[in-house]
């Protein structure tokens, strides 16, 4: 009888939390509910505790939950293990029967997370000897280089999370083109029950071969990355229609930038003119005023010179009319004064004299007031002049913070942000030629590898082993009422099958999730009839998506009035995969009655809340 495990219970425990475990049916359970409620945790955290390096999705409700615990048995039932794992990752403790979840491991007995050939002192080694694998191997490259088998290679026909599931490949493949040869050759151990240890290497790797196996290598960890960072931005396409928009966009706001700036220098130029003829005339009226003042003063001196004049006038005047007295100024006697002579003292023509120079400075004074009447005017003009230049100043500043702040910042916001949008785009764009480019260069590394195929030792897996195992799968999809089903076969080139002509990786995603899972349960079946190596259970993540998330309208209307989901869970109810079945979907299956399902509500008040107690 082949040997073959069973998954009883996963379990979650942490220094003082109440433990989150669910009991999984030897037969079929079914995970279902509403999104975020740590359905596919489950997945990751039953991948994790079988051997998964990475650990599980860190997600705040598993805050204070350190161990993972998974409990397990062959299919028989009279062997039951505990193993618990940290976390964190590392290795195990291993326990003998069931543990409760107050228990502590304690045990001696540990595993190492490393795989070793041929020894049970690790998780691979001790999983591969319980299902009777222990010490296989399988060819690696096409010279015929083995590997020892780690139960790590077995994952992806066992455990299908929600990505692998829809994936636009061979559902026995990763994609990876350093580990196709030991995917396949997996499969090959399946449906044949034959390892590679048999396999003589046919010769020695050339030094420029191994260069180029290293050089593939890193390539497809890089395509691989890229792959994963393209997952998250748009398709190439749409980018660059969004980068063309954006072009024309910006060239738009740009003309909106011109003109903002141009109606911002007409304004900067009125204002500066503005405040240049202001500035004028303030200039313009300190100096009349300056003027003004030294007028002023100048006609107090005209006042002062015409008091002066008229005192020596009317001194004169008085001077003729006094008696004759000694000359004051020559000493002569009156008898002896000549008047008919010349003399400095000669009044009449004094105050004659006085007389002309005060008509001229009267002249003077009446050429200054008159002047300063212009001044005065004319200081009076730009008094007006500068009232009504001050609030046209004031408008011309307003205009001017209009346009620089709300409106031209406005538009420079608006440009900033299309320019950051443009870069994020152009960057994502750019991510897409460097997968172009790497692409090509595998391909070039790939097809100096390959070189002539003469002497490449292929695969021992049979045309009617195919064949036959093609049957199984064209078998579950007419048993679930799958269109498109008339006819099936396996493409050796592309490792999938071909559905009525037309690849399976063509299909939209929906479909692939069911045929993948068709295929996965397919070759349990296989195993089981033909008494095969199989760890006994398969763990399938939206298998159903097609009817809850279809891609398209393709999908809806191929499934209009279907009855394949009634169908699956009929198939997988009447135990048609032979062994252990955990689907993990967002619906709840038909006939739940009759199935071992776990309800996750979402709800705190009705049922259970989630994977994790609230």
């Amino acid at each position: 009888m082949t040997p073959r495990i069973r998954l009883d219970r996963l379990t979650f425990v942490g220094p003082q939390q109440t433990a989150a475990a669910v009991r999984l049916d030897d037969h079929l359970t079914v995970v279902c509910g509403a999104s975020d409620t740590g359905k596919s945790f489950i997945v990751e955290a039953i991948d994790f505790a079988l051997g998964r390096s990475t650990a599980p999705r860190d997600i705040p409700q598993r805050v204070g939950y350190d161990r993972v615990r998974l409990q397990l048995g062959t299919d028989d039932g009279e062997h039951t293990w505990t193993l618990e794992r940290s976390m964190a990752g590392g290795g195990y403790r291993l326990a003998e029967g069931v543990v409760r979840d107050d228990e502590s491991i304690t045990a001696d007995d540990t595993l190492s997370d490393k795989h070793k050939h041929a020894t049970t002192d690790n998780i691979s080694g001790w999983l591969l000897q319980k299902i009777g694998l222990l010490g296989s191997r399988v060819q690696r490259n096409k010279s015929g280089e083995t590997n020892s088998l780690s139960f790590r290679n077995l994952g992806k026909l066992l455990i299908v999370d929600e990505e692998d599931i829809i994936a636009q490949r061979s559902p026995f493949l990763s994609g990876q083109y350093t580990t196709a040869t030991i995917e396949f050759a997996v499969l090959k151990l399946f449906l044949t029950g034959i390892d590679d240890s048999g396999m003589v290497n046919s010769k020695a790797i050339k030094s420029s071969e191994q260069d180029n196996s290293i050089k593939i290598g890193l390539l497809e960890e890089m395509i691989h990355s890229l792959e994963q960072e393209i997952q998250d931005v748009a398709p190439e396409a749409e980018l660059r229609d969004q980068l063309s928009r954006l072009d024309a966009t910006i060239a738009e706001i740009g003309q909106h930038v011109a003109a903002a700036r141009s109606d911002a220098n007409q304004a900067l130029l009125r204002r500066q003119d503005l405040a240049r003829n202001l500035d004028a005339a303030r200039s313009r009226v300190s100096e009349i005023d300056e003027l003004s003042e030294r007028f002023n003063l100048l006609h107090a001196h005209y006042q002062t010179d015409i008091q002066r004049l008229r005192a020596i006038q009317e001194g004169g005047s008085l001077f003729v009319h006094l008696d004759a007295e000694t000359c004051p100024l020559c000493g002569a006697a009156p008898e002896a004064q000549a008047h008919a002579g010349s003399c400095d003292a000669d009044v009449p023509a004094i105050v004659n004299a006085a007389q002309s120079e005060i008509s001229k400075i009267e002249s003077l004074i009446e050429e200054l007031n008159e002047t300063r009447s212009q001044l005065g005017s004319e200081s009076e003009k730009l008094g007006l002049l500068v009232e009504q230049v001050k609030p046209e100043l004031e408008q011309a500043g307003s205009d001017i913070e209009e346009i620089l702040n709300p409106r031209l910042g406005e538009i420079t916001g608006q440009f900033q942000e299309l320019a950051d949008a443009k870069a994020d785009a152009h960057g994502q764009l750019q991510l897409y030629s460097r997968l172009k480019i790497l692409l090509e260069r595998r391909d070039d590394l790939i097809s100096e590898e390959e070189g002539p195929a003469d002497d490449a030792i292929q695969a021992d897996l049979s045309q009617f082993i195919l064949d036959e195992f093609s049957q199984e799968v064209h078998h579950t999809l007419q048993a679930w009422n799958f269109p498109n089903a008339e006819r099936l076969h396996f493409d050796l080139k592309t490792k999938d099958f071909v559905l009525d002509g037309k690849p399976r990786a063509s299909f939209g995603k929906g479909f692939r999730a069911i045929t993948h899972a068709a295929v996965t349960l397919s070759l349990m079946r296989y195993c089981f009839d033909r008494g095969l190596p199989h760890p006994g259970f398969v763990l399938l993540d939206s298998p159903l998506l097609a009817y809850w998330k279809p891609e398209d309208d393709s999908d809806s209307l191929k499934l209009a009035g279907s009855d394949l989901k009634e169908r699956f869970y009929s198939y997988l109810a009447n135990k048609e995969a032979r062994g252990q079945v955990i689907i993990v979907e967002n619906e709840h299956p038909v006939e739940e009655n009759s199935i071992h399902s776990i309800v996750f509500t979402r709800n705190p008040s009705e049922g259970r809340f989630g994977l994790f107690p609230v």
